[in-house]
């Protein structure tokens, strides 16, 4: 199909378009070990919002090394339904973003989004970017039919998020212990996101499972540095 004129502007916009406040567009790909060093100092930088809220946080300041590097490894080994990316501005990396299967649903394919942003760069509207960038991958590349978000009752702040998105909250709380250690069932908050039945079919409308990790090589090869439009 040729492209019209107006398609030729709107992708050059996308190309050009800089994430408010900095003289960058907010890109996304998929992490590396070269990353290592950059996302180590980032989380040593976050521990304090990232220690109450993440089964890891707890432990960033005894990390070395080594433990930084196998962080940045187990990202980077990902599964089919169960992936992650790095979220860069000026090269810098300001944060991280997943999808993994969501295993309270009752459909086995459902995923849920989950991430964090550097605490140099919160409050800059990143975090809204990144939940909307994951919707996209999961809705019209996939195609999956729902998207689910969740947190702690706590989590003031990452209940915005959600609603910023437009996602719908959803009732009851789920009562869990998440896999912490030393840290007693909490509550927690679930909201999800259904897909627009009028987008066009996705990845996983158009293959079968058992291809799943094929596909997922191929769009592996296609993300080498996107940038994302504004949101």
């Amino acid at each position: 199909m040729a492209f019209t004129q107006q398609a030729i502007a709107e992708e050059r916009d996308r190309l050009n378009f800089n994430h408010p406040g900095f003289d960058a567009p907010l890109i996304f790909r998929r992490p590396r070990i070269g990353d290592t060093m950059q996302i180590w100092n980032l989380l040593k930088n976050s521990v304090e919002s990232l220690r109450p809220f993440t089964p890891w946080g707890q432990y960033i300041n005894d990390w070395g090394i080594r433990q930084a590097r196998r962080f940045v490894e187990d990202h980077m080994e990902a599964e089919p339904r169960n992936e992650s990316f790095v979220f860069l501005i000026e090269d810098k990396i300001v944060g991280m973003g997943s999808i993994a299967p969501f295993h309270l649903s009752d459909w086995k394919y459902d995923v849920q989004v989950a991430l964090w942003v550097g605490s140099p760069f919160q409050n800059m509207g990143i975090g809204a970017r990144i939940v909307a960038t994951l919707e996209w991958y999961v809705f019209e590349v996939w195609g999956f039919p729902r998207l689910y978000y969740f947190h702690e009752l706590t989590n003031e702040s990452s209940m915005q998020l959600p609603q910023k998105c437009k996602f719908e909250r959803e009732d009851p709380f789920i009562i869990s212990n998440h896999n912490y250690v030393d840290k007693d069932p909490v509550l927690w908050c679930i909201w999800v996101k259904y897909r627009d039945p009028s987008l066009p079919p996705g990845i996983f409308q158009g293959v079968p499972i058992e291809h799943f990790t094929k596909v997922r090589h191929k769009v592996k090869r296609n993300l080498l540095g996107i940038p994302i439009k504004g949101l």
